[in-house]
């Protein structure tokens, strides 16, 4: 006999719905505070728009890209990993940020269902991609891989 296959609870659709906002922090505000890039002071990680994006694919450098919000915990938490990752690697990669909120097309074009998200370019192709918080060792291995 055929045991009833019972009905997905309200939390568990809670909790798919959470994941595809903010991989970690599971929500998304209705009105996002607007916030700068926080440890960027440096000038070793650049904020990546749609007009100056082009120019970052066309570097012949591996191009780590860090997929993020002002509102996510998990992303201000890689933040200051990706400033790391972009100092320990100077000349020989270009790093910088995309802010989801501020550039959708960006956003779409790379698929993102979740933040951070991390991408690794080379020559313009998607080499490797992250999902959460990563260490400032593994993105600076998966960087010195795609050179």
């Amino acid at each position: 006999m055929k045991r009833p296959v019972p009905a997905p609870s309200m939390a568990l659709f809670a909790a798919l719905i959470a994941l595809l906002f903010c991989a970690g922090c599971g929500h998304k505000p209705a009105q996002p505070p607007r916030a700068p890039i926080s440890g960027t002071d440096s000038g070793n990680v650049q904020a990546f728009t749609a007009a100056d994006f082009t120019a970052a694919l066309a570097d012949p450098r591996p191009v780590l890209v860090d997929f993020w919000a002002p509102w996510c915990g998990p992303c201000r938490k890689q933040g200051p990993i990706v400033e790391d990752v972009a100092k320990r690697m100077g000349d020989r990669a270009l790093v910088g940020k995309v802010n989801v909120d501020d550039e959708k097309a960006l956003a779409t074009r790379y698929e993102i269902r979740a933040i951070p998200t991390l991408v690794i370019l080379k020559e313009g192709r998607v080499i490797q991609r992250f999902e959460g918080v990563r260490s400032a060792e593994d993105l600076v291995q998966a960087l010195e891989a795609a050179k």
